[in-house]
Parts: C-alpha cells; sequence; structure tokens
C-alpha cells in the first residue's frame, strides 16, 4: 500500500482501472489507500475467484461514490475482428479467442466520485 499512496494524488483528476484477478479487495481500500475516495474507478469484479468482493468493494466505496454495476455478456466468434485463413476453416479458433471460459458471469463497478478532485467538501 505504500507503493500506491506514493503515487496516487487525490488533487488530480485520475481514472483507476484494476483488473487484478481477485486481488481487488486487498488493493481497493479507502481506509488504507485515501486518495482511492477521489479518484474515477473501473475494477472488473471476481467474484468467482473471491466470492463475495463486489459486496465488499460496494460497501467500501458506496458513501463516496456512485456505482454502477456494468454486466459481461456472452460473446460469439462473430464478435472476433480478425478474419484469416486459420478463423475461416477453425471457427472454433475464434470461438475460443472470444471466450475468457470464467466459471461464472463476469461484471465490473464504474465508480465516479461523488465530489470531484479539488472541489470545497460538502457541508
Amino acid at each position: 500500500m505504500e507503493e500506491m499512496n506514493s503515487v496516487l494524488d487525490a488533487s488530480v483528476p485520475t481514472l483507476l482501472i484494476c483488473d487484478v484477478e481477485g486481488a481487488e479487495a486487498y488493493l481497493l481500500d479507502p481506509l488504507r489507500v485515501p486518495a482511492l475516495t477521489s479518484m474515477h474507478v473501473l475494477v472488473e469484479l471476481h467474484d468467482c475467484v473471491l466470492g463475495g468482493v463486489s459486496d465488499v468493494i460496494y460497501s467500501r466505496f458506496q458513501a463516496t461514490h456512485e456505482i454502477e454495476r456494468i454486466w459481461g455478456e456472452d460473446r460469439s466468434s462473430s464478435d472476433f475482428p480478425y478474419r484469416s485463413f486459420y478463423t475461416r476453416c477453425f471457427p472454433s479458433y475464434a470461438e475460443i479467442a472470444v471466450s475468457e471460459g470464467r466459471p461464472c458471469r463476469m461484471s465490473w463497478y464504474w465508480m465516479r466520485p461523488k465530489q470531484e478532485p479539488g472541489a470545497p467538501a460538502a457541508a
């Protein structure tokens, strides 16, 4: 946490993108990293790795952030943007390429601070 505290500056508008395969409960802790309370955060939630992590993150940020949950959608080979000899001959290649093979449906939190950096505190 020392490193995060040394590089994150609450006075500068910041977007933090977090995809840490289940370690989001450890890293996204505003009590240990106070600058997080003023940052925009997009975090992939890994409830299938650490059950209840989405609830933990929500409870930590609900007072300081507007939180929107974004659910992943199923994808198919037609979503694969690159066409080649191999994708035409082996359509299963494209199916594998667009599938993460997760054991549960993935989601993200898009968290916007209720108070922008540098704005005076609400009374």
